[in-house]
């Protein structure tokens, strides 16, 4: 990311009032890793009963794609056989093990009598909508391109331009529109306008959401983000890029346990 894109992209988590979020807990994160690409902002609007549930955890951390992909196998409300999971996946019966054994540590899984698996009821996303923003300043077709990607994961991906470039922008709007990724203009104020609403992909992957959702606990639980490979290109916004989860609206939510993060508040409210 170039600086000038990392100005835009420090408006857009500071500006999304116009995007009419709605109601609930949202929290802005810049540089997440998804499992296809690394979104410039993300939005996340986040289940507090989930959060507290995952926090309380003796060793909270985040889960691994496979962890995830297991997890949505099973059920909470009936047992599933071991060996129907092995089916189920093109994993050894080796490395199931070890991540069922991961799972039922961490007690994300229980066995009942018989040795069946059933899934815990807390073993779920910390974020039920999530939101991606790719981030540049006149080049849209990149952008397009890298915002389909990250409609694997997104319930809604945009990309974010600057005004100056607002005819070229204009122009293509149609293929923005055709593929249901939105566009947001960042004016010389640093205010953010919806010019195009974003559609839901209707081929979204859960799990790569749920995945996603992972990564935002991991910012919240303030573990180390290695290096990404962007800000290792000439010129990029490494020393400006701030990976802190912030927190959009206000007040906190029920729980007392958001409180206590310390999120840093964006001096704009939402519009609910």
């Amino acid at each position: 990311m170039t600086r000038a894109e990392s100005v835009l992209a420090n408006s857009v988590a500071a500006g999304v009032d116009r995007m009419q979020l709605g109601a609930g807990v949202w929290l802005a994160l810049r540089e997440c890793e998804w499992l296809t690409r690394i979104p410039d902002v993300v939005l996340a609007r986040i289940d507090e009963q989930a959060l507290v549930d995952r926090l309380g955890e003796s060793e909270p951390r985040p889960l691994n794609e496979t962890e995830i992909r297991v997890l949505r196998r099973l059920r909470s409300d009936r047992p599933t056989r071991f060996d129907t999971l092995v089916g189920s996946f093109p994993y050894t019966k080796v490395h199931l093990q070890r991540v069922v054994r991961d799972l039922k540590r961490s007690g994300f899984v229980h066995e009942d009598q018989r040795g069946g698996l059933v899934r815990g009821r807390h073993a779920r996303s910390v974020a039920d909508r999530l939101i991606s923003v790719e981030v540049k300043v006149s080049a849209w077709r990149p952008a397009l391109v890298q915002a389909r990607a990250h409609q694997q994961a997104a319930h809604a991906a945009y990309v974010a331009f600057g005004f100056e470039y607002a005819h070229r922008f204009t122009k293509a709007s149609a293929h923005f529109e055709k593929l249901g990724v939105g566009l947001l203009e960042v004016d010389e104020a640093h205010a953010v306008t919806t010019r195009v609403a974003a559609r839901r992909h209707p081929r979204r992957d859960p799990a790569a959401s749920w995945f996603a959702a992972e990564q935002v606990l991991n910012s919240l639980l303030g573990r180390d983000v290695r290096q990404l490979p962007e800000t290792r290109l000439p010129g990029a916004a490494a020393p400006i890029v701030d990976r802190a989860p912030r927190l959009l609206n206000a007040p906190f939510g029920s729980s007392s346990l958001l409180a206590e993060l310390h999120l840093e508040r964006d001096p704009v409210g939402l519009a609910s």
